[in-house]
């Protein structure tokens, strides 16, 4: 959430990429809707080249009441084509209610307060930072259930976070000896480049667990705290610093 000096806001919500046309629709006719009835303007970012093809980053910008509406709305088309769009999965038949506390629970989880605490409570984020520039490798054994959308149709996902990063993602083939239910994910590369890794993993990995309200710390309300605690993350110093300076 960006705001500026005159009260107005920008906001980024992740999207299913499905929903995409229908809210922009035809001709751009559902955007100018958002407009006259919200007030506030919307629009679906253009995809990056390595982004994520699973979802689309749509910006609503105006003041704040304006956005809320516009929140409410963009809910409300959220629901339709969940409703509609055979290809829709597991986001399926997901009511109006649903689709505002999936986008509110990411503005959280974002820049509002509650992000910036759970980032102060996230030691393996501060190990990171306190982490010398050197080659880092952060493994991180996560739900065997989670794997499938951290890798993508086709490897997809976990290509576009390795393209985006320019960290070195990589998923063992293999459960975790002596636990079926874990799998090991390794993030290689600077300081920088294994932090934006392991953000980007992590919202993909949130995907996840917000449609599991069977699992413990699951569903609508599950944040990113919740994730983290079925995760175990081990950081090690690959290769240190080049003498001479820091770099990255």
């Amino acid at each position: 959430v960006m705001l500026d000096a005159a009260g107005g806001m920008r906001v980024e919500l992740m999207v299913p990429a499905g929903a995409g046309g229908m809210i922009v629709g035809k001709k751009a006719a559902q955007i100018k809707k958002f407009r006259q009835e919200c007030g506030a303007k919307v629009s679906v970012k253009p995809d990056p080249p390595a982004a994520d093809a699973s979802v689309k980053i749509v910006v609503l910008e105006g003041n704040m009441q304006s956005v809320q509406k516009a929140l409410g709305m963009l809910s409300e088309t959220l629901a339709l084509w969940s409703a509609n769009d055979p290809e829709a999965g597991p986001m399926a038949q997901r009511p109006a209610e649903y689709w505002m506390e999936y986008l509110t629970n990411q503005q959280l989880s974002r820049g509002g307060g509650g992000g910036r605490r759970a980032a102060e409570e996230d030691p393996t984020e501060r190990e990171l930072d306190g982490a010398p520039n050197a080659t880092l490798r952060l493994e991180m054994k996560i739900p065997v259930a989670a794997a499938g959308l951290v890798v993508g149709k086709g490897g997809k996902t976990i290509k576009g976070v390795k393209l985006r990063t320019g960290a070195n993602v990589l998923l063992a083939p293999e459960p975790v000896s002596g636990d079926a239910s874990l799998k090991i994910l390794s993030v290689q590369g600077s300081k920088r480049q294994v932090l934006q890794a392991r953000e980007n993993l992590l919202d993909i990995m949130m995907g996840w667990l917000r449609n599991l309200p069977e699992q413990e710390g699951g569903g609508m309300g599950a944040t990113v705290a919740d994730l983290r605690a079925l995760i175990e993350e081990k950081l090690i110093v690959v290769r240190p610093a080049a003498q001479g300076g820091p770099h990255g």
